[in-house]
């Protein structure tokens, strides 16, 4: 985190912001896409149980 805010520290602000922005949509995109396929797996199991 330290050379994370060093490096950033060194470049334009609107640089900054917008690598920033790019990592937070990037993060929040991943974790919904991975929330969205624990979501399949689960209806997945839940249904072969169900049949069962």
């Amino acid at each position: 985190m330290g050379l994370l805010q060093t490096l950033l520290m060194n470049t334009r602000p609107s640089l900054a912001l917008g690598m920033m922005a790019l990592v937070a949509f990037s993060v929040s995109l991943s974790t919904a896409a991975t929330l969205s396929h624990l979501i399949q797996i689960a209806k997945w199991v839940l249904s072969l149980v169900h049949l069962n």
